[in-house]
């Protein structure tokens, strides 16, 4: 789903002869898409930012950081330190090059792993961003456990989330077959999942309509400019996402999904039961710590 993006970057890049050399942030989030691959892009990192009052001297962590998009343009926009973690050890190569490029490696590192699993250093993070993400993790209850361990106490998430409205079965394999998707939460169940993984403070925002019109809107956008797509990248690459923005529209616009921005933070009641996935954790620190003594 995503391997095409790199070659497409690069051509990208090429057509304005910016393929060696020196990049901007804005050279970068100017392809659109291509850099930013959430909806509404910049616009919804420029609302994330408000809404965690970022600033140089937090720690965010990127969730599904993809090309690495959005963990530059916070950085560069806020002066934090982003830490970004993506499956896909070839985004994350590029990530690596386009944000050496444009002079963030400093603010700005990534890993190639799978969030729900990796091992978080003991310097704990303030806040943790995820845009779309959700809707192609198999575990999210894994993956949520493994946040409040890597926050700090009281430490934030901000999540996007697209979310089953009455899916049929139909629809799901379309899903499953068009963006890799997999089981597609609801927003309750997106919520319960969180307040079982030790958050509080649970806040849903409904982006539902917001999202049915920019979907719409993407694909008629799209459909419009089909000559200069297939130029650069090619009439294969060009049906395969025509094929991917009909398939969102139609879902939101038969109100079978919705778009839900949710926020919470770790709850700083240590009192509060652990889940299993934090008692293993606590479990191997105290085996680690009884090896060091």
């Amino acid at each position: 789903m995503y391997g095409w993006r790199i070659k497409s970057v690069k051509s990208a890049l090429q057509s304005r002869g910016l393929d060696t050399g020196d990049l901007s942030v804005d050279d970068l989030t100017s392809l659109g898409h291509l850099d930013q691959y959430h909806y509404y892009g910049t616009a919804a990192c420029d609302e994330a930012i408000d809404v965690l009052g970022l600033n140089s001297d937090r720690r965010v962590l990127d969730i599904g950081s993809g090309i690495g998009g959005p963990a530059r343009y916070l950085a560069d926009k806020t002066g934090c330190t982003v830490h970004g973690v993506e499956m896909k050890d070839d985004l994350v190569a590029m990530s690596r090059k386009l944000t050496d490029r444009v002079g963030l490696d400093d603010h700005v590192t990534f890993t190639n792993d799978d969030a729900a699993n990796i091992e978080f250093s003991t310097d704990r993070y303030d806040h943790a961003v995820m845009w779309l993400v959700l809707i192609h993790i198999d575990n999210p209850q894994a993956l949520l456990e493994s946040l409040t361990t890597a926050l700090h106490q009281q430490g934030t998430i901000l999540i996007e989330a697209i979310a089953n409205n009455g899916l049929s079965s139909t629809q799901q394999d379309i899903l499953r077959q068009t963006i890799d998707a997999s089981d597609v939460l609801t927003e309750s169940e997106l919520v319960e999942h969180c307040s079982e993984a030790g958050f509080v403070d649970i806040k849903t925002c409904d982006l539902t309509d917001a999202w049915t019109n920019w979907t719409q809107h993407r694909y008629t956008l799209f459909t419009e400019n089909q000559e200069p797509f297939v130029d650069l990248h090619g009439e294969q690459i060009y049906q395969q996402r025509r094929e991917v923005y009909r398939t969102m529209a139609d879902l939101f616009s038969d109100n079978a999904l919705r778009g839900v921005r949710l926020t919470a933070r770790v709850s700083d009641d240590t009192s509060l039961e652990l889940s299993s996935r934090q008692q293993t954790s606590l479990q191997k620190y105290n085996a680690d710590l009884l090896l060091e003594m």
